[in-house]
């Protein structure tokens, strides 16, 4: 079709995008669809009334468009604009959308097509151009990648997770609101760098900070009160403790994407061989990627007590003294199946039998920080609940 529009409801939230974040990556950017769409049934094609009703938004943390925590923004305000949204191939939609589909409403399930929509999140609306001027429930996530000059100026007042990571850069307390210590920080960073004092970060404000030192990791719990460790290097605890990451993973390409990542430095040494335990910001992404873990091994057959553990180890190793301190940790035989959903007193069990040998002696996390860490892999929960 020759003439077409976007839904105007989907406009605004494209602009909302552009201005959040105006570095964001738009390569995979979406509207109107390709010859593939064309040949099915698709809201990226035109409806009778020459409207497109989808839109894609491209997954760019780096710039603090985290697709993956928005796309869960979006699912808790049940905002009634939302026909239904994809991401990381993952799936909830409206009322309609879940009779239509026998699922629960509001709720993800997984999402079987060929995209698996990991690169940018789709949105589609239920009726073309219901609330179309009204701004739509998202906020950025911390910028993974750092910020430029270009951002936009703050000052007194604003809030989010730019200011966030404003905050980060001049070790003040990360809390997302430039109050008066904030400003205070950046009148004295403004006087030590030859700049115009006025408290407000613009472009040369910026530019001077990020020719610093990187900012250091914002060690901490997610969880109120909960365990975390401030120091992955100190060989005083346990590595799988200090390093926030209870399943002691090593490292891999797909861990090094996943939030709370910090680096896999070299935390101790077995022999001449060094140990590269990850390094997680706080426990609960530790405990999240542990459970991603074990989705990678169930997809590849790995689901009893035995096979995870085995799997876990490596090939060529005798791993019975882990095996049997599992089975006697949590009562259950070598071959019990491990239901990594529908079952969180089970799995925590499981997970805890885990922590404890790995870290040699029982984790210091409350059930309240595990249970975190599982909703956060499952993309049930938020990390961070700056406003």
């Amino acid at each position: 079709m020759a003439n077409w529009r976007l839904a105007n409801n989907l406009i605004t939230l494209r602009d909302q995008f552009d201005a959040l974040a105006p570095e964001r990556d738009t390569s995979s950017d979406g509207t109107i669809g390709d010859a593939a769409h064309a040949a099915r049934a698709s809201d990226h094609n035109p409806n009778s009334d020459g409207v497109v009703a989808a839109l894609d938004i491209t997954h760019d943390p780096a710039h603090g468009v985290d697709t993956y925590q928005i796309a869960e923004q979006l699912r808790l305000s049940k905002d009634d604009r939302i026909k239904y949204v994809i991401s990381n191939r993952r799936i909830f939609g409206d009322v309609e959308y879940a009779r239509r589909n026998g699922v629960e409403p509001w709720t993800w399930s997984r999402y079987n097509g060929s995209n698996p929509h990991d690169h940018h999140m789709h949105v589609s609306v239920d009726i073309a151009d219901r609330g179309s001027q009204d701004p739509w429930p998202i906020k950025l996530t911390a910028p993974t990648g750092g910020v430029t000059p270009k951002n936009p100026t703050l000052r007194r007042g604003a809030k989010g997770e730019r200011v966030a990571f404003l905050q980060n850069l001049l070790a003040v307390n990360r809390d997302g609101v430039f109050g008066p210590s904030t400003e205070r920080a950046v009148r004295n960073f403004q006087a030590g760098h030859g700049l115009v004092v006025d408290g407000a970060v613009g472009p040369y404000t910026w530019e001077a900070l990020l020719k610093g030192e990187p900012p250091k990791p914002l060690f901490r719990s997610l969880v109120p009160g909960g365990f975390f460790s401030s120091d992955p290097f100190d060989a005083s605890v346990n590595t799988s403790i200090r390093t926030n990451n209870p399943g002691a993973l090593n490292v891999a390409d797909w861990v090094k994407k996943l939030p709370g990542y910090v680096g896999d430095k070299v935390t101790s040494w077995s022999g001449a061989s060094p140990n590269s335990t990850v390094i997680f910001e706080t426990p609960e992404d530790g405990v999240a990627a542990w459970l991603t873990l074990m989705e990678h091994y169930a997809a590849r057959g790995a689901d009893t007590v035995k096979e995870i553990i085995d799997t876990y180890g490596g090939k060529g190793q005798d791993y019975s003294d882990y095996v049997d301190f599992v089975v006697k940790r949590t009562g259950w035989g070598a071959n019990h199946k491990i239901a990594l959903s529908g079952n969180d007193i089970d799995l925590m069990a499981f997970a805890r039998a885990m922590f404890r040998y790995e870290g040699g002696k029982e984790s210091p996390l409350k059930d309240t920080q595990i249970l975190l860490g599982f909703q956060l892999a499952r993309g049930e929960n938020k990390r961070d609940g700056l406003a």
